[in-house]
């Protein structure tokens, strides 16, 4: 049996001793054999046993051996594959076979029996995880992890580190709990101590997430001063382009005419505004297309009224989040206050003049192009 602190205990079985180490094979199926297969070098564990029946091995004096071994039990033979039954040396060594499978067609291994010793070099590709336990003296028979398993230190979101787990190339618990330390400033230990667990213990609710923990992963939602639902599933509102970049992704030029088609004749647009003295503004506006200018209605004294006659540019772009594509167009000009009482009216009534903000926003500006130009990314 093989404890994981603060989670349980499952049966494994001893793949191997050597020299008093223990090898153990497990396979990432439940809470347990999840945590035992996220631990990394060096992490203590509980060992008790050995139970079960042995191999009695002087029995096979002389004779030919067969093992067969059903998916991931084939761990369970590989003591055995080096500790042959004894053979009489005038003999003829007897052979020996293996056989092995799986019921699960994604972890079907079959190897035909082989002469001699062979076999021994059979791999077990339904084995998912190995790693050696040192027992040491303890209450439990505690061990400690000595290396990874066979596969490369890598298990449920994450790969291990120096820095704990490196975050995957999807967004998940690793990527999210990463990026938010880093905001408030935290190094793993801090953040680790504020959510009163050990550094270990946080690499494994990272790379687990909350079916592991679901009470760790809520202290360390509030460690990193975030929502529950936030850290364990990402926030409800986030930004578009989420998705990762399609196959084959192309980058063209949009001529002048198609910027205009596809700005259409209003929608929800970003004016860059860039004071004297002061750092570069973008701010979101409801714009119309008015000939080929734009225009937007502001407060006079607001954050989005530029000076008369000012440098400005302006930004709008469209994602498909499902086909990872999208195009953007930018205009940069001068900005002319609008004031002929004739025109306001007019732009007034159109569709898409109220803005979203609302409140009393009487300066309608208009945006001259001094250049328009757009891009479009498309997939193959």
């Amino acid at each position: 049996m093989v404890y994981a602190f603060g989670v349980g205990d499952i049966s494994v079985s001893v793949a191997g001793l050597d020299g008093g180490v223990l090898t153990h094979t497990i396979r990432a199926v439940g809470a347990t054999s999840r945590a035992l297969c996220a631990v990394r070098p060096g992490t203590q564990v509980g060992v008790r046993g050995p139970f079960g029946t042995g191999w009695d091995l002087p029995a096979a004096t002389g004779r030919d051996l067969l093992v067969v071994a059903d998916g991931i039990g084939l761990a369970l033979m590989r003591p055995l594959a080096y500790e042959r039954p004894p053979q009489p040396a005038a003999d003829v060594p007897p052979r020996a076979g293996t056989g092995h499978g799986a019921t699960e067609a994604p972890s079907t291994t079959a190897a035909p029996s082989t002469p001699e010793d062979s076999w021994l070099r059979a791999p077990s590709r339904s084995a998912a995880h190995r790693w050696h336990t040192c027992p040491a003296s303890g209450p439990l028979g505690a061990g400690t992890a000595q290396e990874p398993h066979a596969h490369g230190a890598r298990c449920g979101g994450g790969e291990m580190h120096a820095d704990g787990p490196v975050p995957p190339h999807e967004d998940s618990v690793v990527t999210r709990c990463a990026v938010r330390r880093r905001q408030l400033g935290l190094t793993r230990e801090e953040l680790a101590h504020r959510a009163g667990m050990s550094v270990a213990y946080l690499d494994r609710v990272e790379t687990l997430s909350g079916d592991f923990d679901p009470a760790a992963l809520m202290r360390l939602a509030a460690a990193l001063e975030m929502p529950y639902d936030e850290l364990a599933r990402g926030p409800r509102e986030a930004a578009p382009g989420r998705r990762k970049a399609g196959p084959h992704p192309m980058l063209a030029q949009l001529s002048e005419d198609e910027c205009w088609r596809r700005l259409g004749t209003h929608g929800i647009g970003r004016i860059g505004l860039s004071a004297t003295g002061s750092a570069p503004v973008v701010l979101p506006v409801n714009f119309l297309v008015d000939g080929r200018t734009i225009v937007y209605r502001t407060e006079a004294d607001g954050a989005a009224a530029p000076a008369e006659g000012e440098q400005l540019a302006f930004e709008t772009d469209r994602i498909d989040e499902q086909l990872s594509r999208g195009w953007s167009v930018l205009i940069t000009g001068t900005a002319e206050h609008i004031t002929d009482p004739g025109t306001v009216e007019s732009l007034t009534t159109r569709p898409g003049a109220q803005p979203w903000a609302g409140g009393k926003r009487d300066l309608w500006v208009r945006i001259r192009p001094g250049e328009v130009t757009g891009r479009t990314i498309h997939t193959r």
